[in-house]
């Protein structure tokens, strides 16, 4: 399934038979910069995050359950984190990593 927001781009600039792919690519992530707000957030599991900041996973939901991480949980119960919940920790916390 396409996301919408991928659609609403093809609609808005549909493809030339005259030009390349490769500038339709170019004009498609000039669009995607400038329309940042239709893009979903970047989403980790916990484990991603745990890996990322070179803690144990026991850490990360230590972290979630003191409130310090903040996270949703899916309708099967698996953690989720956003990049930007990810940034504040980080920020607020000191810790060094690349997201």
């Amino acid at each position: 399934m396409t996301p919408s927001w991928i659609k609403k781009y093809i609609d808005e600039n549909p493809i030339r038979t005259d030009e390349p792919l490769c500038n339709y690519l170019m004009r498609f992530h000039e669009w995607e910069i400038r329309n940042a707000h239709y893009l979903p957030p970047v989403i980790y599991t916990s484990t991603q995050v745990a890996k990322m900041l070179q803690v144990d996973l026991k850490t990360v939901h230590n972290w979630i359950n003191r409130g310090a991480l903040r996270c949703f949980r899916t309708p099967g119960r698996h953690i989720r984190i956003t990049k930007k919940w990810l940034q504040n920790f980080i920020e607020k916390y000191g810790y060094k990593a690349e997201i």
